[in-house]
């Protein structure tokens, strides 16, 4: 028998292959006990699961919290939410159950990252208003430092204003900006370390969000560039930039030196 610490360290590379730890868990019960610290490392879970994105449903999950205190306080540090446009009733019975999984995740310490993704673009308004703001309650605990938000159409990034703990985002898609909250208003608000962009849209004005004052990394990842936008975003944040990750894929196209101070 190997020693743990090399099993232990073994399983570290299958974080993300969830079958082979699923299969090493039923094999034995040492293996069991390693292979689930990194099973359950990073949760996700879908609001209707298929046969091409097999996971757990939202009602297996929710149990399993329920069932096994001591996984669910001790070793999850993520949750991943993946979303399908579905008829109203089933999209509401789905986010009931996904709601009741974010009010418990929001007080355990541990959890820092958390991911919300439309499979296929799916609107911020169309969601249940009780899944939305649970979802709001859980970004905003002091543990959660990063979080990807990917094709959720029309998400107010001005929601993220009370992220005070928020160190690393994330962006794929089309959002909106709208003003919140005024700066006297609100004592503690979200700065962001971090900032990746993927396809975002539209580019204009993010230059000025509050969360982006002293952002040190930038990574930007568009297929089809804005560069006054570009040149703007690039220009304010320059005092605080150490890192800056360019991707244009084909859309690149010849722009004048940019004159940063």
């Amino acid at each position: 028998m190997l020693d743990p610490d090399v099993i232990d360290y073994i399983f570290s590379f299958l974080q993300f292959d969830h079958t082979a730890l699923r299969q090493c868990s039923t094999a034995h019960p040492f293996l069991a006990l390693l292979a689930q610290r990194h099973l359950y490392v990073y949760i996700t879970v879908q609001n209707y699961p298929s046969r091409h994105h097999p996971q757990p449903s939202p009602s297996e999950i929710l149990n399993f919290f329920l069932e096994r205190p001591e996984i669910r306080d001790n070793v999850v540090q993520g949750l991943v939410i993946e979303l399908v446009s579905l008829s109203a009733d089933l999209m509401k019975d789905s986010l009931a159950r996904i709601s009741s999984i974010l009010s418990i995740v929001a007080d355990l310490p541990r959890v820092w990252s958390i991911s919300l993704r439309g499979r296929c673009p799916v609107t911020w308004r169309s969601l249940d208003q009780d899944f939305k703001n649970a979802f709001l309650n859980c970004i905003r605990s002091s543990s959660v430092t990063e979080l990807f938000i990917q094709d959720i159409v029309g998400f107010d990034l001005s929601e993220l204003d009370r992220c005070r703990a928020l160190k690393r985002l994330f962006l794929q898609g089309r959002f909106r900006q709208t003003p919140m909250i005024s700066d006297s208003e609100l004592k503690q608000r979200c700065h962001l370390d971090f900032f990746s962009l993927s396809n975002f849209r539209p580019l204009v004005n993010i230059s000025f969000w509050f969360p982006l004052r002293i952002l040190r990394v930038l990574d930007l990842r568009l297929s089809k560039s804005n560069f006054s936008s570009f040149d703007n975003l690039i220009y304010y944040h320059s005092g605080s930039l150490t890192c800056l990750r360019l991707n244009l894929a084909n859309s690149c196209k010849y722009t004048p030196p940019l004159n940063l101070p």
